[in-house]
């Protein structure tokens, strides 16, 4: 969930990390936290969503988190599909012997756990790929 977000028109995407967006007539600079092409979600004119920036002494006042697609809202921000991984592995705890708080990372489509004996980690690693 994202505070202090709204909307507005996507205008450009000058580079990978930043955008173009009309807010209101105004015409906002804001960072995508996403440095893939997307040149399918980000056509002029497009519906997208902004979240404020917590940290004031960024260069850009907001970034781009969600880009409208025909009924549906896209979330664009790369570092949301790890998160939601680790939250549902925390809640789950799907496998014997494995801590979701120890993933070693999650890279890609490659989840890797690490194993924990006590609160040591153990040698064995599980990984997780996605077909």
């Amino acid at each position: 969930e994202y505070p202090n977000t709204l909307s507005g028109t996507f205008i450009s995407r000058p580079n990978r990390f930043i955008a173009l967006v009309d807010l209101g007539g105004r015409t906002e600079t804001v960072h995508v936290p996403n440095t893939g092409r997307c040149a399918e979600l980000f056509l002029p004119g497009t519906r997208v969503s902004l979240c404020r920036a917590v940290n004031l002494q960024r260069k850009t006042a907001y970034s781009l988190i969600a880009v409208r697609k025909g009924q549906r809202w896209i979330n664009i921000d790369s570092q949301v599909p790890n998160a939601v991984v680790a939250e549902a592995l925390l809640i789950a705890r799907p496998w014997q012997g494995f801590r979701a708080d120890q993933c070693a990372r999650i890279v890609l489509s490659t989840i890797d756990a690490v194993r924990i004996a006590g609160d040591r980690p153990s040698r064995r690693v599980c990984q997780f790929k996605r077909k």
